[in-house]
């Protein structure tokens, strides 16, 4: 996903061209307005420890001697030693992957999802709500991609930046290239394809920034495929703007919902779900307006991004709900993402689509 943008007051608009950095189709800002955030979900660790020693010792000597040549001694050691160990452990530990589903989260659901307001985009005939999922054949072809690695807030070149691209849910996992950005923030991977990847990128002053179902398809030498990496100062910036406290260990994801072909979809909400269909208890969800974050908007407006904090560590699916006339409230969209701590993740969910991603006409057979 790309972002490339300039500073307008407190924040810049993300999606517009930069001069000397890349091109941008996230259009993100900062505004303000009245707090929506909403608390969800359960997640409790409690472990109780009792150890108990009780040591009791009496040692009672009593000694008479009488002129009467009676010598009484009665020495009497009493010695009593109790020692009474009770180690009770109890450990109950429900996280984003717990296998119990918490009946509250149908409550914390209707909390997220209540809008009346049929979706719009500028192409949403690719899929009907109600129908089967889309889904597209790759045609394969292992080359080298050139990627780009762009400041989030700004656009600017990130120099230095690690990036890894990876099979599995985690880095150490399937790991298929990994480069360093040059001074204009470009790197070659080699054996990319377009069969979706997940990138982390890790830069000096920057917060892990982790995006999933990447398509890393041959390019040309000049063709950029942009990543993004998110300061530490825009992490701060987005919930301080939002007066959202961030929950230290927990992280965050910036997001957008796209339509048949990658423009944005408005009046949308988003839920993030584990594997057991659990929404945490923390999740606090915004939306942002005229491309900045914006406490007032309940819904995506026509910029298409939202924002979701303080998401526990773990495996979690983005979902995408929008208002239909027959079915009510439905799903629209998914995308699967996994959430570490002190990180940010970057979340596209499409129209349609249960995976996150749309395949490009070049990958097409």
């Amino acid at each position: 996903m790309r972002s490339c943008t300039v500073l307008l007051a407190l924040f810049p608009l993300f999606g517009v061209g930069c001069d000397g950095g890349a091109d941008s189709d996230s259009d993100v800002g900062v505004d303000s307005g009245t707090d929506t955030d909403v608390d969800i979900g359960s997640d409790t660790d409690s472990d109780s420890d009792s150890d108990t020693d009780s040591d009791s010792d009496t040692d009672s000597d009593s000694d008479t001697d009488s002129d009467s040549d009676t010598d009484s001694d009665s020495g009497t050691d009493s010695d009593s030693d109790t020692d009474s160990d009770s180690d009770t452990d109890s450990d109950s530990d429900t996280d984003s992957d717990s296998d119990t589903y918490d009946p509250n989260t149908e409550l914390y659901f209707n909390d997220l999802v209540d809008i009346a307001q049929p979706p719009v985009g500028d192409d949403l005939a690719c899929w009907e709500p109600g129908d089967s999922w889309l889904s597209e054949v790759v045609s394969d072809e292992g080359a080298n991609t050139y990627v780009e690695v762009v400041n989030f807030q700004n656009g600017v070149w990130v120099e230095g930046a690690t990036i890894v691209a990876f099979t599995g849910p985690t880095p150490d996992i399937g790991v298929v290239a990994s480069a360093v950005s040059d001074d204009r923030g470009e790197a070659e991977l080699s054996g990319s394809s377009c069969t979706p990847l997940n990138i982390v990128t890790s830069a000096s002053g920057a917060l892990d920034t982790y995006e999933y179902n990447v398509v890393l398809s041959p390019v040309s030498s000049r063709g950029r495929i942009p990543l993004d990496s998110v300061s530490r100062s825009t992490g701060t910036l987005i919930p301080a703007l939002l007066t959202v406290d961030q929950i230290e260990g927990t992280g965050f994801v910036l997001g957008v919902v796209n339509d048949c072909t990658q423009g944005r979809v408005e009046n949308v909400q988003i839920v993030l779900r584990n594997r057991s269909g659990n929404i945490p208890e923390s999740l606090s969800v915004h939306y942002f307006l005229n491309s900045f974050p914006n406490r007032n908007q309940s819904a995506t407006s026509s910029d298409g991004w939202w924002y979701a904090t303080n998401v526990p560590p773990g495996e979690w699916t983005a979902e995408a709900w929008a208002y239909d006339e027959v079915l009510g409230s439905t799903l629209v969209g998914s995308s699967p993402l996994v959430i570490f701590d002190d990180s940010a993740t970057i979340s596209t969910v499409v129209w349609g689509s249960e995976q996150g991603w749309t395949v490009p006409s070049y990958c097409l057979p």
